[in-house]
C-alpha cells in the first residue's frame, strides 16, 4: 500500500535518520533545461553561460546520470510524492482548464510530510492543478491547490507563462498570491527571485523553499540585457537556441543575486539543490543533441537533466556516476531534515552520495515514463524507459501497438544504433532481460486514484490491504467519513473517470454492494478472502458513496481504489 492518511499509520511504515538541526533546503528547479545548457556538464561545444550554476558544481557534487521524466508536470509530481507517474496519475502536462486529473491533495506530499517540523514554501511555477471551480470542493479554491497539497504559502504562476513558442509572456503574466490573481509586468525570472528573497527573510528556520523557475521554458524572448552577455539578433525567430541560452544566463544571473543577497549565516547552513525538470526544448537544441530526441521523448535528450547539490555535509568539486532520479529528491530532502518518510515508494535517498560521491550506485536500474491521458490505466499512449550503467531499453505503446528500442549508452550516448535491429550480444541479451523486468513496473495491488467528494468531515478515504492471492484475506477500510452514514460500494471492471460534484466517479459500474453503514467514528471495515481463479493483471475499480447532507447533492464519496491482481 503506497498511501496513508493518518500520522499513526504513516509512523508504522517509515525509516528514520538523526535530525540535522537548522539545516535549510533550497530547491532551484529550472524548466526545460537539459545537461546541454549547463557549462559544468560540457555536453556540447557551446553550452552557453552559466557561471553561477557552474560555481555550485565546484562547491558541491555534480550528478552525471540524473533522470527526470521528459515533461514538466510529471517530474514535479514525482518530486513531491516520491512516486513514478503511473502511481499518482500525472503522466503528462496538465491543461488546467480542460483536464480532469491533478495531483491529489491527499497524497503524502513532501511539504505535507515535513510540516510542521519544517516550514515549506513555494515560489514560482506550479502546473499540477486544475483551475476549475468544482475541482477542490471541501479543500479550498482551485488557485490554492499548492496550499491544499501542503505548502504554507505560494506565490507564482499556475501553469506556463504563454502557449506560444515566441512571445512576451515573461513580461506580461498572471501571478497568483495564495489564491489571488494579479497581473505583473516584472520580468518573470526577476520576480521569482524577488519573492524568494522575501520568503527567506521572513520564514523561520528550518525551512524548505521550492523555487520553481519558468525559465528557460517557452516563450523564447529577449531577456533584460543586464542579465545576459549575448549579442542577440533583431528577431527571436532568427536564432531561438541563442535566445534560450540568454534566458538560461538570465536565470543564472538571478540565482547569483538570490544567493549573494541571503544572510551569509543562513546560507552557510542551507543545502542547495539545482536541477532541471526535463530535457531541452526541441527548438533550442544544438548538435550533437537532436531535436527529435529532446523534451517530450524518453531519449537521453528528454530525460537527462542537470542535478547539482552543494552545502553543508557535501563534498566540494566532485562528480557522482551513480544512477539517480529526481523522484529521489523526496526521500533525500526528508532525510536531510531527519523526518521519517514512507517505505514502499519509488524514491531512493541520495544522502550517502553527498559525503561519498564515489560509492557504488544505490540503484541498479533507473526508470522513467510519460503517458496520455492523465490519470490511471488504460492509456492510449505510454512511453517508458529503463537503464542500467551501460544499457537502456525503451518501450513505446501507442493505441495498443508496441515497439522497443535498446541502446548501449557507453558506446552510443546519442542513441543512434538500435541494438534490437540485430541479434543481441550475450551481454546485451542479459541486460535486456533485466531491463524488461524493470520497465514493467507492476502496479501496486491497491492504488488510490481520483478525488472523491468532500462531506461533513472532508473527503472520506478508502484503503485496501492484502496480497490478492487466491484464498488469502483482504481488508477494505473507510476513514474520515460521516458517522453512522449509509452507503453503497461501486465496483467496476475498468476505470471510467467521470467528473461529478467536485470529484470523480472512477468505476465503469458493473455492480453495487448496498446496505453499508459507517460506525460512530465515521469508519468502516470490510474483510473477506480473495477469490481463487482471478487472472493475473485483472483490474477492478472500487468507490464508496455515503449519505451526507453537507456534500454536493447529499452524497460524499471516497477516493477511487484501483485493485490489480499480481502477475
Amino acid at each position: 500500500m503506497l498511501r496513508w492518511n493518518r500520522c499513526a499509520a504513516l509512523a508504522a511504515l517509515v525509516c528514520t535518520l538523526p535530525a540535522r538541526a537548522q539545516t535549510n533546503v533550497l530547491l532551484l528547479l529550472a524548466d526545460d533545461l537539459g545537461v546541454d545548457r549547463v557549462g559544468a556538464y560540457a555536453a556540447v561545444p557551446d553550452p552557453g553561460h552559466t557561471p553561477v550554476i557552474d560555481s555550485l558544481a565546484a562547491q558541491g557534487v555534480l550528478f552525471r546520470h540524473a533522470w527526470a521524466t521528459p515533461l514538466c508536470s510529471p517530474t514535479r509530481a514525482s518530486i513531491l510524492t516520491g512516486q513514478y507517474p503511473s502511481r499518482q496519475g500525472v503522466g503528462e502536462p496538465i491543461l488546467a482548464t480542460s483536464d480532469t486529473h491533478e495531483l491529489w491533495p491527499g497524497e503524502v506530499t513532501l511539504p505535507r510530510l515535513l510540516e510542521p517540523v519544517v516550514a515549506c514554501e513555494l515560489v514560482g511555477k506550479w502546473h499540477l492543478g486544475l483551475n476549475q471551480p468544482t475541482t477542490l470542493a471541501g479543500l479550498g479554491p482551485p488557485l490554492q491547490h499548492p496550499l491544499a497539497c501542503g505548502f504554507r504559502s505560494w506565490i507564482g504562476t499556475f501553469v506556463i507563462l504563454q502557449a506560444q513558442v515566441i512571445g512576451d509572456g515573461y513580461y506580461d503574466w498572471t501571478e497568483v498570491v495564495d489564491g489571488v490573481q494579479v497581473q505583473s509586468t516584472v520580468y518573470n525570472t526577476t520576480a521569482i527571485v524577488d519573492e524568494a528573497l522575501q520568503v527567506v527573510a521572513s520564514t523561520p528556520e528550518p525551512w524548505f523553499l521550492d523555487v520553481s523557475f519558468n525559465a528557460p521554458h517557452t516563450p523564447f524572448h529577449k531577456p533584460p540585457p543586464q542579465l545576459h552577455t549575448f549579442d542577440l539578433p533583431p528577431a527571436v525567430a532568427d536564432d531561438m537556441p541563442l535566445h534560450q541560452k540568454a534566458a538560461v544566463e538570465a536565470m543564472d544571473t538571478e540565482i547569483g543575486r538570490l544567493l549573494s543577497s541571503m544572510d551569509p549565516q543562513v546560507l552557510a547552513h542551507t543545502l542547495i539543490i539545482f536541477a532541471g525538470d526535463n530535457g531541452t526544448d526541441q527548438h533550442a537544441t544544438t548538435p550533437p543533441f537532436l531535436p527529435e530526441h529532446a523534451k517530450g521523448t524518453v531519449y537521453e535528450g528528454g530525460l537527462g537533466v542537470p542535478l547539482i547539490v552543494a552545502g553543508p555535509g557535501v563534498v566540494a568539486g566532485a562528480e557522482c556516476e551513480a544512477l539517480v532520479s529526481l523522484t529521489d529528491l523526496f526521500a533525500t530532502i526528508a532525510d536531510v531534515f531527519g523526518v521519517a518518510h514512507p517505505t514502499g515508494i519509488d524514491s531512493v535517498s541520495m544522502l550517502p552520495y553527498f559525503s561519498d560521491p564515489a560509492q557504488p550506485s544505490l540503484r541498479s536500474t533507473m526508470f522513467s515514463e510519460w503517458f496520455d491521458p492523465l490519470g490511471f490505466a488504460p492509456w492510449s499512449e505510454r512511453h517508458r524507459a529503463a537503464r542500467n550503467e551501460q544499457f537502456k531499453l525503451m518501450r513505446h505503446e501507442v493505441h495498443q501497438n508496441l515497439t522497443e528500442e535498446m541502446y548501449d549508452l557507453q558506446a552510443d550516448p546519442f542513441e543512434q544504433r538500435d541494438l534490437l535491429l540485430a541479434p543481441l550480444s550475450p551481454e546485451a541479451a542479459a541486460a535486456y532481460a533485466g531491463l524488461a523486468a524493470a520497465i514493467a513496473l507492476p502496479p501496486e495491488p491497491w492504488n488510490m486514484a481520483g478525488l472523491g467528494v468532500a462531506g461533513t468531515v472532508g473527503e472520506p478515504r478508502l484503503l485496501g490491504e492484502g496480497d490478492l492471492l487466491g484464498g488469502t484475506p483482504f481488508l477494505l477500510t473507510v476513514q474520515d467519513a460521516r458517522p453512522s452514514a449509509a452507503g453503497i460500494l461501486l465496483v467496476g471492471l475498468d476505470w471510467k473517470g467521470t467528473p461529478v460534484a467536485g470529484g470523480v466517479i472512477g468505476p465503469s459500474i458493473a455492480f453495487v454492494i448496498p446496505g453499508l453503514v459507517t460506525d460512530p467514528q465515521g469508519a468502516m471495515q470490510l474483510s473477506g478472502s480473495w477469490p481463487k481463479g482471478v487472472p493475473p493483471g485483472e483490474q477492478f475499480v472500487l468507490q464508496l458513496w455515503l449519505q451526507d447532507d453537507v456534500a454536493v447533492h447529499g452524497f460524499a464519496a471516497t477516493n477511487n481504489l484501483v485493485v490489480t491482481t499480481p502477475e
